[in-house]
């Protein structure tokens, strides 16, 4: 999968979670709402990473697929989670996204 697939498919995934389980606490909605964006829309950073890096080493490549597997792991079964293990799931998903884009900005710059 690609960086826009994988979100593609996470956003489906929680936007439906979120419609189904109807977070009233202000804060989880807040918090699915921004997740939910981040899916939507390529991050700033992985664009400026993927059009100035190199990416010839084998375990940054193995590790950023790593990170795209678990992303796609987490979120299946997301649409048989209660509100507290999708406030969870929101959490993780924002962190592996963090360190998605962390990995690819750690690639060496095209010379």
């Amino acid at each position: 999968m690609v960086d826009k697939q994988v979100r593609a498919w996470a956003g489906e995934a929680l936007a439906a979670a979120r419609e189904r389980l109807q977070p009233a606490d202000p804060a989880l909605a807040e918090l699915a709402d921004r997740v939910i964006w981040r899916c939507e829309f390529t991050d700033q950073r992985v664009i400026h990473a993927v059009d100035h890096g190199v990416f010839a080493d084998p375990a940054l490549v193995e590790r950023i697929h790593a990170l795209d597997r678990e992303i796609v792991e987490s979120v299946e079964g997301s649409d048989r989670l209660d509100t507290a293990a999708f406030a969870a799931l929101l959490a993780r998903i924002d962190q592996l996204f963090d360190a998605r884009a962390a990995a690819l900005e750690a690639s060496p710059p095209r010379p």
